[in-house]
């Protein structure tokens, strides 16, 4: 098969983000620092070709997509199997609902500290979201051999994706890569059997913005 190049872009930040609260499946909209990313963004990449671009149905992932779409003329496919992982009994939860509820360092401690285990009530775990992810956009390379694509997804997501396509194990997972940028760009190379990863949130362009990120 004939190489095929994903650049796979993480949306600008979000309200849930800007609220720190666990968005998953839910559908928030870009805040108004995420749309300024998802422009520039879109702006450092104009002279990229790009053959197909696919998004999350998520808004904050298509409204990400969509200025890179709106330069080259082309049309964004929603994918629902590109979305962040669903987070359970946390989903739409802000940080200090989750500490109340489920213990102060639940989310630093438990979720964040074992990013690859630990499983929160009711999600599908890192692991399971990465396969699902690294399925997907397998599924599309398929479709694209040899050509550029441009996919818009997620934080939870394209990390865990990314680990899956490093064979990294899970108990491994939260001290090796960390969260994307929002905004931030990752690319990666299929040969018709593997992935390789050949650059990982890549942000550069956004420092005049304003980069955002977990910390």
């Amino acid at each position: 098969m004939k190489l095929t190049e994903i650049y796979v872009v993480r949306h600008g930040e979000s309200i849930a983000n800007l609220e720190r609260r666990a968005a998953g499946f839910t559908d928030t909209p870009l805040s108004e620092l995420g749309i300024r990313q998802a422009n520039v963004t879109a702006e450092a990449l104009k002279d990229v070709h790009f053959d197909a671009i696919y998004s999350s149905d998520l808004s904050r992932a298509y409204n990400t997509a969509l200025p890179h779409a709106k330069i080259r003329g082309m049309d964004v496919e929603k994918r629902e199997n590109l979305r962040e992982m669903f987070h359970g009994e946390w989903e739409y939860l802000s940080h200090d609902e989750i500490s109340e509820r489920y213990g102060k360092d639940a989310v630093s401690g438990g979720w964040h500290a074992n990013f690859g285990t630990y499983i929160i009530p009711g999600s599908e775990g890192a692991v399971k979201v990465g396969e699902r992810i690294y399925n997907e956009i397998e599924n599309i390379c398929k479709d694209r051999e040899g050509q550029r694509i441009l996919i818009v997804c997620h934080g939870v997501a394209t990390r865990a994706f990314c680990l899956r396509v490093m064979g990294v194990a899970p108990e491994k997972y939260a001290e090796t890569l960390p969260y994307p940028s929002n905004a931030s760009y990752t690319r990666l190379s299929y040969d018709g059997e593997q992935f390789k990863l050949l650059d990982f949130s890549v942000d550069e362009h956004l420092k005049e913005v304003g980069i955002t990120k977990v910390t």
